[in-house]
């Protein structure tokens, strides 16, 4: 079975604009962690309770690649136990990457001082102290012998999704952008600077920046949130120019020396990423070439794939799953094209994505925003007419005026438009690269009410993904925290006093939902539940603790709102610090 999986077939396709042998394409060379027999045999043996467990995993000391295959090349189909035991013997645990160092975390940051409520100024004050159980320094030893390791090395500090037990051990792209909003809030400078030049290192290794610091990562990115971070830390840095003395650079600096990289990333997109459409016309769709199961979701990318019979039916369906992923949306009904999905395809979503196929408005809004700020600091021409082709798109072919909202472009369908909600048809509120020609206020004003008549402002905890159950972690009832921040702070910074009025109510009830799950469990949770103001549920994982980029966003607000924001009448006004002693709730709600 797995000699059949592997072998590639000498036809042609045409994908992401160019002619490809159909060949499967994996996501590194390795045979240990990305692709071959042994990997095979290893997770289909399921020794483990999900499939990233394995390829996380050190290859020990005094072994390399090589002998590992040989050695278990002289086995005659060995048994589950057999499997297990050759593995404890050749790899070492989870977790091997890091070394012990000291979070350079600020005492009493500046935010605590605006935050009225005592309750919530205890909150804020707790979540600001989880950052060093999420910080991490890479060994050396990951750079000087890196065969052993599926990890990217990194010279400087980064900040991970999880704590210590958690599942994503690595940096990851998109997370980072909202670990670095907390950051700045914590007026952790040094880290955020680390941060960003950790993504520079990877722009200048691989030409633009991985899903995660991970070998089986390698072919894929995340949503391209990098030049807008390094803006948001100048702009950060201008209004507390006290960064200046902690980088040892000035904020204009800051700028310039990320420009380079900044650039290189945006080329990498418009060479890998960009779809032509009529008229002249182009935008970008997510586009991972991965034609094999993920390693790290080898079991259930498999279980998807063995359904389908035609080769390059099943070598399509994996390059729409790994574009999924890719999007950070993994999984969603998002990603089933216009009028397919309905209640009756509940639990087959990952069976039906056709990622390949759309536009997404959110990534085309991304990718504008970075056109923006380069033409801004580099005055070239060829940013500006970046800039216009994509306002152009936008407007034209994702814009919904009769609704006042924008809709993701299925330039391979009949149906072009879906009209359902997902929280990414309201992205381009929050960077407003609006044309000229657009009153910004109105639009923003009219954006608010097309979610107020949808009925997704109305949860008591939080705005959902989308309103489809289909048991995807990236659907109802699940509310996470990039879509929350992103459409809160749209709001926040309309002109449009009913735009800012309806911020503070959403960022109200989200940090209290989440306030209240601290309190209850003493962990802050990846995603919540908009109905039960519990944690999110869904997916190929259980829900994971932590959070980075759920404790960004809460800082964020409690740094934008903190003057506002009350404990909720529904929620328990117990002092938190005697409540963290959870560990045997957080056994139950795991159980």
């Amino acid at each position: 079975m797995a000699k059949e999986r592997l072998l590639a077939q000498n036809k042609k396709i045409h994908f992401m604009g160019e002619i490809r042998e159909t060949q499967d394409v994996y996501p590194c060379d390795s045979k240990i962690f990305c692709q071959g027999e042994f990997l095979d045999a290893v997770q289909n043996a399921r020794i483990f309770e999900e499939s990233k467990e394995f390829v996380d995993m050190k290859i020990k000391n005094g072994l390399d690649e090589e002998i590992i295959l040989a050695e278990f090349g002289k086995m005659q189909n060995p048994s589950v136990e057999e499997i297990r035991s050759f593995v404890a013997s050749h790899f070492d645990q989870t977790g091997s990457e890091f070394e012990n160092f000291e979070f350079p975390l600020k005492q009493n940051p500046k935010f605590l001082e605006k935050i009225s409520s005592p309750e919530m100024r205890e909150f804020g004050e707790n979540v600001h102290k989880i950052w060093p159980q999420l910080g991490r320094k890479v060994k050396r030893d990951v750079a000087e012998n890196n065969e052993l390791y599926s990890f990217i090395p990194l010279n400087y500090t980064t900040v991970v999704p999880t704590g210590h037990d958690g599942r994503f051990r690595e940096m990851y792209y998109w997370d980072s952008y909202w670990h670095i909003r907390g950051l700045l809030v914590s007026e952790a400078y040094q880290v955020v600077f680390e941060l960003l030049n950790n993504f520079k290192s990877l722009v200048e290794r691989f030409g633009f920046i991985p899903n995660g610091t991970r070998k089986y990562y390698t072919t894929r990115s995340q949503p391209p949130f990098y030049s807008t971070a390094v803006h948001d830390f100048y702009e950060h840095c201008k209004a507390n120019p006290e960064a200046t003395n902690v980088i040892n650079m000035t904020c204009e600096k800051i700028l310039e020396y990320f420009l380079p990289s900044m650039e290189a990333e945006l080329k990498w997109w418009l060479q890998n990423r960009k779809i032509e459409l009529e008229n002249g016309d182009f935008g970008f769709a997510y586009g991972c070439p991965i034609t094999v199961p993920r390693p790290e979701a080898y079991l259930d990318d498999q279980k998807v794939l063995d359904e389908i019979q035609d080769s390059e039916e099943r070598r399509q369906k994996a390059r729409d799953i790994t574009s999924a992923a890719e999007s950070g949306w993994d999984f969603s009904s998002r990603w089933v094209p216009p009028g397919v999905y309905n209640d009756e395809l509940k639990g087959k979503v990952t069976s039906l994505l056709e990622t390949s196929k759309v536009l997404p408005v959110d990534l085309n809004s991304i990718i504008l925003n970075s056109a923006v700020i380069l033409e801004n600091l580099t005055k070239k021409d060829e940013y500006k007419a970046l800039k216009e082709s994509l306002m152009k798109t936008i407007e034209s072919y994702m814009f919904d005026a009769e609704n006042s909202t924008f809709k993701d472009y299925w330039f391979d369908c009949e149906i072009k438009h879906s009209d359902k909600f997902f929280s990414s048809d309201f992205v381009p509120l929050y960077f407003k690269n609006y044309p000229a020609s657009i009153d910004a206020d109105s639009r923003d004003k009219a954006m608010m009410e097309s979610m107020k008549k949808q009925g997704v402002l109305d949860f008591q905890f939080g705005i959902p993904q989308s309103l489809d159950e289909s048991d995807e972690q990236w659907d109802f009832p699940n509310a996470w925290p990039p879509s929350v921040h992103m459409i809160i702070m749209g709001l926040a910074k309309s002109g449009s006093e009913e735009c800012r009025q309806e911020a503070k109510i959403q960022a109200e009830k989200w940090v209290n939902a989440n306030r209240d799950a601290f309190v209850k469990f003493g962990q802050m949770f990846e995603k919540m539940n908009v109905e039960k103001g519990s944690p999110g549920e869904g997916g190929e994982y259980i829900v994971q603790t932590g959070f980075g980029w759920s404790n960004g966003v809460v800082l964020d607000f409690l740094y934008e709102f903190g003057e506002d924001l009350q404990v909720s009448a529904s929620s328990t006004k117990s002092n938190i610090s005697k409540m963290l002693t959870t560990s045997l709730l957080m056994l139950f709600f795991f159980l």
